[in-house]
């Protein structure tokens, strides 16, 4: 398993807390059938451009970054705080509103394309909580007949939001042809970004892809390199890490990020998100690791400053096994495991 990281930003404690930051969201990937959308509403035109859409009553979106906000059709929980209205900026992200709030949204930023990095100077700094699949300078198309979403889906407590973008583009460039949801769920408070063709011109871009909380300090993004694809991305080190985008790398069809908060339902759905639990952590080498959620059959064990130490493949698939790590220098590692396809991570000390 050959893979080329930019960096780890420690996070990845298995700590139940009741006021999260999205730091601590658990990350990880899977695929599916990506299931386009074709009701719902409508947002803008087939060329939209920078326009926001913060009311219900204006569709059609325009220049005003503050308003009402349009349903998420439940109460979403996220970063600690209850929403229940959002607004979509089409440059390939969303903000969490209340309707509880004047303002209930407040999409203003110092700059639309870098939703996670941008010093945003709201107020109250609730209004700051973002999610963002792909920020980056997105327009829509007419050539590729492009469209914005969006619907909830399903019944309680099971509904879900999704929030659509169909045949977008960079700005001002032709050959390009994204499709990706932003998916809310009810109960679980899970965000998924999903991602469909995802057809890219001669020209690479770089976007900001994950969680934003109520400031540019608190995030979970990912980072890949010119290298890396996007089935295997590392956790950004700064706000301002990207995931690059190019006619050679880029989300396959189907490929899901899924960022999972840790006080979400302990007793229920937690128990089949995958994770990686260790005892004890610190410990003098000899490491007990269970996997839940995973049946692995290789692992990498990282430094932090990205560098591969050591990697395994194992003859059956595991779940829980002893490890000897009494070879590794004191310091902090992280663990990875994979099936193949999915993987996880968990950061873990030898002292």
């Amino acid at each position: 398993m050959k893979k080329n990281l930019c960096f780890f930003i420690v996070f990845g404690f298995l700590t139940i807390q009741m006021n999260a930051q999205v730091s601590s969201y658990v990350f990880s990937t899977d695929t599916t059938a990506y299931t386009e959308i074709t009701g719902g509403i409508s947002l803008g035109t087939v060329s939209t451009d920078n326009e926001m859409f913060v009311d219900p009553s204006v569709p059609a979106g325009g220049t005003t970054t503050e308003g009402v906000g349009l349903p998420i059709g439940f109460n979403f929980q996220f970063n600690g705080e209850t929403f229940d209205v959002f607004g979509v900026n089409p440059n390939g992200w969303i903000g969490f509103g209340k309707s509880s709030l004047t303002p209930s949204v407040n999409l203003t930023s110092p700059s639309y394309y870098t939703p996670i990095s941008t010093a945003a100077t709201v107020t109250p700094a609730i209004l700051q909580n973002r999610a963002a699949a792909l920020g980056h300078d997105l327009t829509g198309s007419s050539s590729n007949n492009s469209s914005l979403r969006y619907e909830t889906t399903g019944t309680a407590p099971n509904r879900i939001l999704v929030v659509q973008w169909k045949g977008y583009m960079k700005a001002w460039l032709t050959g390009d042809n994204y499709n990706f949801q932003i998916r809310l769920y009810e109960t679980t408070n899970v965000v998924e970004f999903i991602y469909g063709t995802m057809t890219n011109g001669s020209v690479a871009n770089f976007s900001q892809v994950g969680l934003r909380g109520t400031s540019n300090s608190d995030y979970n993004n990912r980072c890949n390199t010119s290298s890396t694809s996007w089935s295997n991305t590392v956790a950004g080190v700064t706000n301002f890490s990207t995931m690059q985008n190019s006619s050679t790398l880029y989300p396959l069809p189907g490929l899901v990020f899924r960022f999972t908060p840790l006080s979400v339902n302990i007793n229920n759905f937690y128990n089949d998100v995958p994770r990686i639990n260790i005892f004890p952590n610190p410990s003098n080498g000899i490491t007990n690791i269970s996997v839940i959620g995973l049946k692995a059959t290789e692992y990498v064990i990282y430094t932090i400053q990205g560098q591969t130490v050591y990697s395994e493949k194992f003859n059956d698939k595991i779940e829980t096994k002893q490890f000897d790590f009494s070879y590794l220098p004191e310091s902090i590692y992280f663990i990875e495991m994979s099936d193949g396809i999915k993987s996880i991570f968990q950061k873990f000390i030898i002292k």
